[in-house]
């Protein structure tokens, strides 16, 4: 089975670096500079999501809770600069559930790690 991540990064050299780094994995990658633009048929082709959190316009937490209400249940993976930002979402985070929560900058292979390791669990329960 293909491995496709969405990868929703509002800033363009992470985004690109993450990109690489995990197609180089033998990821296909679905990469989106903010929320708003994240077209359905992108979203069913997710195997996992990775996102930033604090993004213009709408936030990683909010778009999570949109697709979860929308009935939506592919991995998450938050990948945020702010370290307090759990604590600040612990709320959502409790209604999005299947997620892990990470601060940048973490090395790449700690992300991989937990991309996979969430990846793994979710299709064990499929």
């Amino acid at each position: 089975m293909e491995k496709t991540i969405l990868i929703l990064e509002d800033n363009e050299a992470i985004l690109d670096l993450l990109q690489m780094n995990f197609e180089d994995h033998g990821f296909k990658v679905i990469p989106y500079a903010d929320a708003i633009s994240v077209k359905e048929s992108d979203l069913a082709l997710a195997s996992i999501i990775l996102s930033d959190i604090n993004m213009p316009k709408l936030t990683g937490i909010e778009w999570a809770l949109e697709i979860r209400r929308n009935g939506n249940k592919t991995p998450i993976v938050f990948y945020t600069g702010i370290a307090n930002n759990k604590s600040h979402y612990e709320s959502e985070l409790n209604e999005i559930k299947n997620y892990v929560f990470l601060t940048k900058p973490a090395p790449f292979n700690d992300l991989i790690k937990h991309v996979n390791t969430l990846l793994n669990q979710s299709m064990s329960l499929a």
